[in-house]
C-alpha cells in the first residue's frame, strides 16, 4: 500500500492517487532480491536485444556498428 493510503487494484503498477510504484510481495517469500550477477545477466541480454534493433535501422551504438 502506498504512503497516501489509497487502495489500488492488484493489476495496477502505480498508485492512482500519488503515483508511487506499487510492489507485489509474496507473503511466503518476501520481496525478490537478485544478486549483482543475476542483474548483470538480465541487463546484458536486454542490451543485446536493443543493440540489434538499433542496427536494424542502420543506427550506431557508441560510434560502432
Amino acid at each position: 500500500m502506498p504512503k497516501c493510503g489509497s487502495e489500488n487494484p492488484d493489476s495496477k503498477k502505480f498508485c492512482r492517487e500519488c503515483g508511487t510504484k506499487l510492489t507485489r510481495i509474496c507473503p511466503q517469500c518476501g520481496p525478490e532480491k537478485l544478486s549483482a550477477e543475476q542483474t548483470y545477466d538480465i541487463m546484458d541480454r536486454v542490451y543485446e536485444i536493443l543493440i540489434h534493433k538499433v542496427y536494424d535501422f542502420d543506427g550506431t551504438v557508441n560510434g560502432e556498428r
